[in-house]
């Protein structure tokens, strides 16, 4: 649970921070064209909607072309004609005689202004390649009013999503690569030994037996010595040994708290702190 409560909560916190403070915010403007035919009569055929609809795909190409893109870099732009064509985005209204020019930049006043320029200089060379003035602006670029990116509500969005899926992932990991027991069923079926008692952790005084008796890890405690009295019914105990695997995993506190309860019912009790490494 903690993980797949801090996870979720720094990514999203990382995606906002990177969002904010590391992404330039992007402005994106466009300018409309309309694609006409001069008529000799007032009549508008089928044919003619036709033919404009295929010469939008054709004017869409050539706005993008390296004679129109390298005119409006050498007209005082500040970038090349290889990075203009990487800002430029030329689409086409479906079933239509609509061109979209679309430019994005850093500067929103920069991005209308690539926009009306790269428009103006299309009409201007359509003329000369087409031998025909057949374009007019349907609606010029503004200065946008907002950034188009970074999204910071999608960013967050997806960071969170992205990370609840990994913290699942790794705690699925976790879970499957951890081989400690955790149970006492655990220990019988593994070790196939009997398991004579669970002692609670136990708070404040470590000889906790003799402090407090009535706590509930000295009645554990209580029940383990009768266990253990139990275990051997044929004959006498004379000797107990209390070990463990790891540090501090309590062998010393145990030892000490199960002496002071096996001499609570009178019996003589020699406690012997036997580890060489961390003794009591």
């Amino acid at each position: 649970w903690p993980l797949l409560l801090i996870i979720p909560l720094v990514a999203a916190l990382i995606s906002y921070t990177v969002s904010v403070n590391l992404i330039e915010p992007q402005y994106a403007s466009s300018t409309t064209l309309m694609i006409t035919r001069q008529l000799d009569t007032n009549q508008l055929l089928y044919q003619d909607l036709q033919l404009n609809r295929q010469l939008v795909q054709t004017y869409r190409e050539i706005i993008r072309s390296r004679r129109v893109l390298e005119e409006v870099s050498n007209g005082s732009q500040p970038y090349s004609m290889g990075q203009l064509r990487e800002k430029v985005e030329v689409e086409t209204v479906r079933d239509t005689e609509l061109i979209n020019i679309r430019v994005t930049d850093s500067d929103p006043e920069l991005a209308a202004l690539l926009a009306n320029t790269v428009a103006a200089v299309f009409m201007d060379q359509i003329v000369d390649i087409m031998k025909v003035e057949n374009v007019s602006i349907i609606d010029e670029a503004v200065i946008p009013g907002g950034p188009i990116s970074p999204r910071i509500d999608m960013n967050v969005g997806m960071a969170l999503a992205v990370s609840i899926f990994g913290s699942f992932g790794l705690i699925f990991l976790l879970e499957y690569l951890d081989r400690s027991i955790k149970d006492p069923d655990q220990v019988q079926s593994l070790l196939g030994v009997p398991v004579l008692g669970l002692i609670p952790r136990a708070n404040g005084s470590r000889l906790f037996a003799y402090s407090d008796p009535r706590s509930p890890p000295a009645e554990a405690l209580r029940t383990l010595r009768t266990n253990i009295q139990y275990s051997r019914v044929d004959r006498r105990i004379k000797s107990i040994l209390v070990a463990g695997a790891n540090p501090d995993c309590g062998k010393s506190t145990t030892s000490a708290n199960l002496a002071v309860t096996i001499a609570g019912t009178g019996a003589k009790v020699l406690l012997v702190d036997a580890d060489m490494r961390r003794p009591y």
